[in-house]
Formats: C-alpha cells, sequence, structure tokens
C-alpha cells in the first residue's frame, strides 16, 4: 500500500512542470541515501526504500552474509502476492482503476513542450479576456 502512495506521489507531477522536476531531484537524491544500523557487533545497510543492502556480523564469512542478504530478498518476493491478495479489494475498485490509469498515462506520455512562458501567456490571455468560454 505504500509503495501505491509513492507511485502516486511520484509520478503525478509532470516531467516538464517545477513539481516534476523536484520531484526528479529528489528521487537521485534518495538513490544515493544509505542507513546503516550497528546493534552490538552487527551492521546492516539499508537503501532509503529500506531495502537490505548489506549485512555484516564480525565471524561470519561473506557467503553467509550473502545468504542473509538472498534470504530477505526472497521474503519480500515471497510477500508480494500476499500483499497482492490484500489489496486486491482496493485494486478492483473502479475510483482505483480509474487514478491508477492516469497514473499509467501520464508516465507514458511524450513530454510536453509546454513552457513555463506559454503558462504565462495563457493566463494574461485569460484575464484580459476573460475566464468564460
Amino acid at each position: 500500500m505504500q509503495s501505491i502512495e509513492l507511485e502516486l506521489q511520484v509520478m503525478l507531477p509532470h516531467k516538464n512542470t517545477e513539481l516534476g522536476m523536484k520531484v526528479r531531484r529528489a528521487q537521485e537524491r534518495l538513490a544515493d541515501i544509505r542507513g546503516i544500523g550497528t546493534s552490538r557487533k552487527v551492521r546492516v545497510v539499508v537503501d532509503a526504500e529500506n531495502k537490505l543492502i548489506d549485512v555484516y556480523v564480525p565471524g561470519l564469512d561473506s557467503d553467509t552474509t550473502d545468504a542473509i542478504i538472498a534470504a530477505y530478498r526472497a521474503a519480500l518476493v515471497d510477500q508480494q502476492p500476499k500483499v497482492a491478495e490484500a489489496t486486491s479489494e482496493l485494486m478492483a475498485d473502479p475510483q482505483f482503476e480509474t487514478v491508477s490509469a492516469f497514473v499509467q498515462e501520464s508516465s507514458n506520455a511524450p513530454e510536453s513542450t509546454w513552457t513555463e512562458e506559454d503558462d504565462d501567456r495563457y493566463f494574461e490571455e485569460r484575464n484580459r479576456r476573460g475566464w468564460r468560454s
């Protein structure tokens, strides 16, 4: 569910808008973030999406820590169909389908050539002529 909300927040702003550019810059910065947690002698590293990137436990070889990460990833794969089942009612709702279709269409749309100057001209003209059709 959280990923659905994030997807909507990230995909709705158009790529050419100031907000869209801010979203892209934030995504780029988020991609580089790593959180490091330690407890006793154990250290783990996660990315901005809270996915496990690395595990360090003194005395364990890299094969064992790689196996821990692989098991974690397998757990994520195992949970996906369970999440899909738990959210199936929401996903089947026509209102949600409409939002999903809009998000999908927005993400596949070619980049607009409409500029901020075009916006300014449009609003100046509407203010001058009036807002009635």
